[in-house]
């Protein structure tokens, strides 16, 4: 597992790139939610799931084009807030990151955080671990239903957020000492 900066030289939005991939998760999801072609097989794939009401019973042409214009909205918002002063950087991601369950706490060493796409409903999703002032992207999804157990392609992103903490306890980076720590030499 590699720790990659989005925006260097800053520490507070990086992502993952798993051993098994070419790309960071932040940069994979961006590929992923813009490719019509990956996009008509995941949602020729979900179909049904577009017959919620939710989603007022959308094509799969609709969702596509929906997804691909919201997906490029969402990666300007990210990048337009990577341009600010690094306070107020820090700020912004606080507006857009929220907890995953109302059942994470501050107190949590490590929360688990989700951010949803600019449009309302987003069925965009952002996952990541906060360590200190940091958000570490470790994958995305566009759910499309309620819980995110309730499908495969969701279930998998909350076992990669839980893989990363898990790396996280394993190499002992717990405490704030130990998360600056590794901020500084991992990335």
């Amino acid at each position: 597992m590699k720790i990659i900066r989005i925006f260097a030289p800053a520490n507070d939005l990086i992502a993952v790139r798993w051993e098994e991939d070419d790309l960071n998760e932040f940069e994979k999801i961006f590929d992923r939610w813009t490719d019509p072609s990956y996009l008509d097989d995941f949602f020729s794939a979900n179909e049904r799931d577009l017959g919620d009401p939710i989603w007022e019973g959308m094509t799969i042409a609709e969702a596509n084009k929906k997804t691909r214009i919201e997906a490029i909205e969402f990666l300007a918002k990210i990048i337009s807030i990577s341009k600010i002063h690094s306070n107020e950087r820090l700020h912004e991601l606080e507006k857009i990151f929220v907890p995953l369950t109302p059942h994470e706490t501050d107190n949590h060493q490590t929360p688990r955080q989700k951010a949803y796409g600019p449009f309302h409903p987003s069925w965009l999703r952002l996952y990541a671990i906060r360590l200190n002032n940091s958000f570490v992207i470790t994958g995305g999804a566009i759910k499309l239903t309620q819980k995110m157990n309730e499908r495969p392609h969701t279930s998998r992103e909350l076992l990669k957020l839980t893989r990363f903490q898990d790396y996280l306890r394993e190499n002992g980076i717990l405490d704030k000492d130990g998360i600056a720590e590794f901020l500084q030499i991992e990335i």
